[in-house]
């Protein structure tokens, strides 16, 4: 589905703006850019952050692992919950995107500060508030502790 060129990485401080615009940073604009479409599917499946897929990507979710979720009760519930809230988005010529008013409410992006995370095949959007919070929490993991969980599951980082 990716090639390296086209992973969305790395993190980006953003604003949206007061007519609920969120502005694509320029660093994630070439990735996106490189697909046949500019649109972007938005959803959550929590109360943490946004979701933002290109239409490949999400494409991709809907036939290969939302079926994987029908299964187990939490995974369909949160499932139903993703597709339901999932809004079909195209950037503007400036890269400018629309938050509904109901996810940027349901999300509390009103401090309007957020922060853009790419996570491979998708974009994450955070309050700024709810990323640093995240961010410390996981910088308070001792080496110790974390050191057992790679050795208890195998993973090398």
């Amino acid at each position: 589905m990716f090639d390296e060129q086209q992973e969305l990485l790395g993190v980006q401080d953003a604003t949206i703006d007061g007519k609920g615009r969120l502005a694509i940073p320029a660093k994630f604009r070439d990735a996106l850019s490189s697909f046949d479409s500019p649109v972007l599917y938005t959803t959550l499946k929590s109360k943490t952050h946004l979701l933002l897929y290109p239409e490949p990507s999400w494409r991709s979710f809907i036939d290969n692992e939302l079926p994987k979720m029908q299964g187990e009760p939490t995974l369909r519930q949160v499932g139903k919950f993703m597709q339901n809230n999932v809004e079909k988005l195209t950037p503007d010529s400036s890269w400018r995107i629309l938050i509904p008013p109901r996810l940027r409410e349901l999300l509390n992006f009103n401090d309007k500060d957020v922060v853009i995370a790419g996570s491979g095949v998708r974009l994450e959007v955070w309050s700024k508030e709810a990323w640093d919070k995240q961010t410390a929490a996981v910088l308070e993991i001792s080496d110790d502790a974390l050191e057992a969980a790679l050795a208890e599951s195998g993973v090398q980082i």
